[in-house]
């Protein structure tokens, strides 16, 4: 039963692909609203970043029916345009906005909005808000739990450890979204999906060498080597199981452990480390532990 370990192991890999299909980001990824209530000029919520979001505008006065918005980069030398300014009528007392761009994190952008007031014999009121979606130290910073095989224990084993991303990743962002607005090419995707990898590996689920590998430390052996975020989502503009797959990482690198000495006359261990290969998904510690997950926000 042990040698159809890495077989299984490449089917369940091979399975997450055929899945992803066929996925509507609306139904599974509802965009976060943020409302600007014109009476104090103020946003109800922060920007996120990497993320498409919904803008709801009330309180722009009597009288009010329509509304212009422009998006623009807050750039050194002025301000560059993102989206161009767009014309929202009134609809049920708000007017609702649904830019198709996702901000960068911490970078600055302005949100101007001009409308006419009759209130004010019809001048034309302009507002000029600026916004910035900041990241957060557990944007940079994730906890994986996966499976790895290596051909020289010849051997499938548990793999626990911290992922620290290149740059920061927005959880509730949809890289199938975002690889086709300005960030599509291995280039441009590489901090997004890069990451460098350190952990543990508790538990040998099967070992098939001559000579027994035995934990290094007490916790399990060493893992340590390279991650590449969601390998079978993304590249595409859907996928089904978006929530599924987005998380899931192939990690590469080495495990140090113990191994008996391959002369039986020989007792005690050594030291070796080996390149293996494997697949992580990366876990919402706030959803997993509750309160006690909230101790690793910034």
């Amino acid at each position: 039963m042990r040698k159809f370990f890495p077989f299984l192991f490449l089917c369940f890999s091979f399975c997450q692909v055929v899945l992803a299909q066929d996925y509507d980001p609306q139904v599974y990824a509802p965009f976060p609203t943020i409302e600007f209530n014109g009476k104090t000029e103020t946003f109800s919520a922060p920007f996120p970043y990497g993320q498409r979001f919904y803008l709801v505008f009330k309180g722009m006065g009597t009288g009010v029916n329509k509304i212009r918005v422009a998006i623009g980069l807050n750039a050194v030398d002025g301000i560059v345009p993102l989206m161009a300014e767009t014309e929202i009528p009134l609809h049920r007392e708000l007017f609702k906005l649904s830019p198709n761009l996702a901000l960068k994190p911490n970078t600055p952008y302005v949100i101007t909005i001009k409308y006419v007031d009759p209130a004010s014999g019809g001048a034309v009121v302009t507002i000029e808000k600026s916004v910035t979606a900041y990241s957060k130290f557990s944007d940079y910073v994730r906890v994986d739990f996966g499976l790895g095989y290596s051909g020289l224990i010849k051997g499938v084993f548990s793999v626990t450890g911290v992922q620290l991303s290149l740059a920061p990743f927005n959880r509730e962002s949809d890289l199938g979204y975002l690889a086709t607005r300005g960030t599509r090419g291995l280039i441009k995707q590489f901090p997004l999906r890069a990451s460098l990898y350190l952990g543990l590996s508790p538990l040998m689920v099967s070992s098939n060498t001559e000579s027994p590998v035995r934990n290094l430390t007490g916790a399990g052996n060493v893992v340590y080597g390279f991650g590449w975020r969601s390998p079978f989502y993304g590249y595409c503009d859907s996928g089904r199981a978006r929530a599924f797959l987005q998380p899931m990482r192939l990690v590469a690198g080495w495990i140090v452990f113990n191994q008996n000495n391959a002369n039986p006359l020989i007792s005690g261990t050594k030291v070796k480390q080996t390149f293996y290969a494997g697949v992580t998904c990366d876990i919402n510690l706030n959803t997993l532990f509750g309160p006690v997950g909230k101790i690793f926000k910034p």
